[in-house]
């Protein structure tokens, strides 16, 4: 190799810089992991087995329950808590946690974006919700199926009015309770998406989803179609299933954000050897 050709590589290596971890643009760390196909799929597959349990409930659900005793707790609860029309809790719950729920959580969600320029990032928010909620509902039914409780109003007919309720293929699916599962499961994604973004407004989030999933399991009680006990799984494993698809399946990218800065280097190379600097964390 000639002199000429020496002094042009060292020159180009001396001017080389090897980042470890490049600049980012400030928001790629808060890019959510995700396959549109994949959570595609999950929906699909969760949803018509979901569906296909609801339409074959005569068939799949319990006829006689396999749970029927009752507690203190649960029986003084539904006592103190339920309304007079029953009916009109049962309607209330039902508006609440299937059409009041998804309109605000996904509505505050959408506000929040909307006001931080981050609009675009809506769709998949929506398709971790549904995938969220789909799979949450799924394994709901899966357990109802097979505890078979008996509802608390069931409980206190005779035997000849039990099979005489609006729907009896229904009397037995108690636990846990649907209802309660959905609302917060919608409230919990809702609030973990928000966390994951990174959105300044998250509290509302929370602040807003959180009340309105509380109220429809008090509801159910009012109603007299759960129990304290149903609400309360209902709500932890809502809850859970919200938190756990989004932080599991879904987390940013890059942990850039908890690891400091990145430390990047430059190789200089000297006519005695050569030299490191850069900037370290």
């Amino acid at each position: 190799m000639n002199a000429i050709a020496l002094l042009t590589l060292c020159s180009l290596l001396s001017t080389a810089s090897f980042a470890t971890a490049p600049e980012l643009d400030p928001r790629e760390d808060l890019q959510l992991r995700y396959d549109w196909y994949s959570s595609g799929g999950i929906i699909l597959f969760a949803g018509s087995a979901l569906l296909a349990s609801e339409l074959l409930k005569a068939e799949m659900a319990p006829a006689n329950c396999r749970w029927c005793g009752r507690n203190a707790l649960d029986d003084s609860v539904t006592r103190a808590l339920a309304w007079n029309d029953i009916g009109a809790a049962s309607k209330v719950g039902d508006l609440f946690a299937y059409v009041a729920m998804p309109l605000a959580t996904a509505g505050t969600l959408a506000l929040v974006t909307a006001s931080e320029s981050r609009f675009e990032e809506m769709p998949l928010n929506l398709l971790i919700m549904a995938e969220t909620l789909v799979l949450s509902m799924t394994f709901n039914q899966i357990v109802k199926y097979a505890v078979g409780r008996e509802r608390p109003f069931v409980a206190e007919l005779s035997a000849s009015e039990k099979s005489k309720t609006s729907s009896p293929a229904d009397n037995n699916l108690s636990f846990y309770s649907a209802h309660s599962s959905v609302a917060f499961a919608l409230a919990v994604s809702a609030g973990t998406i928000a966390h994951l973004r990174g959105y300044e407004a998250e509290p509302y989030v929370w602040a807003i989803g959180l009340p309105m999933a509380a109220f429809v399991a008090y509801s159910r009680i009012g109603a007299k179609k759960h129990y304290l006990t149903d609400v309360l799984v209902g709500s932890v494993a809502g809850a859970a299933f919200g938190f756990a698809i989004p932080w599991l399946l879904h987390r940013p990218k890059s942990a850039q954000r908890a690891q400091g800065p990145a430390v990047s280097t430059s190789y200089v190379f000297l006519p005695s050897g050569f030299a490191i600097a850069g900037t370290f964390p």
